[in-house]
């Protein structure tokens, strides 16, 4: 028994839709040969069972790859692919949709399209960005930047034409996303990780201060020099109490004439200014021999 072989290869055909068409093909080996025509690799043509494939009105459900398989009592051979590509213009179906998101959320625009032979997509970043390696039907962006806010659209294309979507508008919103109760806005202005929950209880400037403390006191969480504390008591009869206020902030200045005690008692307020003070101030009248001094944000 001679084995069966593909001795006449079918060839990739491109049809109008609504037309007609012939896949061929030939085969050798002891007789009898069986034919047996495939579409997609899975899908078994019915009736399909001779060395030619005849089509007729064809559609965009019979766009794809066709193959023959050729059997007779030892073997089988199978063709190489042969494609059908209808010739239909592409078209947007569905078009991407505006989106808001957070800095902690994954995007993603979607595009659904139809027409004939393989659909090519490429995104744009506003109108003229064309984003490397986004040339798929959905676009995800993640996470998402304040730099990825913007308008997004795509182009679709096949052999006929091209098609541009409506730009699709993303908007990245800034909260607490990671829920540290830093916000991502203060976290971007001083070099923290809005996205790292984690970060608010390290001490970025080493200066004993946690992150979110700085955070509350307004001060710079990179800066070991800026601090919440109070720089200097000058003492006499009286006594003032002298240290660095952030703009913006109010504080209190308590005092304890018994340490250790939680019994601390307010001196006096200070309230916000819309600049910085290196040297902001409050006045004791009557200080005692050993009284104990701290400074709180905002004030109680």
């Amino acid at each position: 028994i001679t084995p069966v072989a593909i001795t006449l290869q079918p060839t990739n055909r491109v049809v109008d839709a609504g037309s007609k068409d012939t896949f061929n093909a030939a085969a050798s080996g002891t007789a009898p040969i069986g034919y047996q025509w495939w579409f997609k690799g899975t899908n078994r043509l019915a009736n399909a069972t001779n060395t030619s494939l005849n089509l007729t009105n064809v559609q965009l459900s019979n766009d794809g790859a066709y193959t023959l398989v050729a059997t007779n009592a030892g073997s089988a051979a199978t063709s190489q692919v042969a494609y059908l590509t209808i010739l239909v213009p592409a078209s947007i179906v569905t078009q991407p949709t505006n989106q808001t998101t957070t800095l902690c959320s994954n995007a993603a625009l979607y595009v659904e399209a139809t027409g004939g032979g393989p659909l090519r997509y490429q995104w744009y970043f506003n109108e003229t960005n064309a984003l490397l390696g986004a040339t798929n039907n959905c676009l995800l962006i993640a996470p998402p930047g304040l730099a990825s806010a913007g308008g997004y659209r795509v182009v679709v294309s096949n052999v006929l034409n091209a098609v541009t979507s409506q730009v699709a508008t993303l908007t990245v919103t800034l909260g607490d996303c990671d829920g540290d109760g830093m916000p991502d806005e203060w976290e971007l202005a001083n070099g923290l990780n809005p996205r790292d929950g984690g970060d608010r209880d390290t001490d970025a400037d080493n200066d004993g201060l946690k992150n979110w403390q700085e955070h509350v006191a307004g001060t710079n969480p990179q800066d070991a020099g800026s601090y919440l504390k109070i720089d200097q008591i000058t003492a006499g009869g009286s006594a003032t109490i002298w240290f660095n206020a952030v703009s913006n902030k109010t504080y209190t200045v308590q005092y304890n004439d018994t340490l250790p005690s939680v019994d601390w008692h307010k001196l006096g307020d200070v309230e916000a200014a819309p600049t910085n003070r290196p040297a902001a101030s409050v006045f004791d009248p009557t200080p005692s021999t050993s009284r104990a001094y701290r400074l709180v944000t905002p004030k109680q």
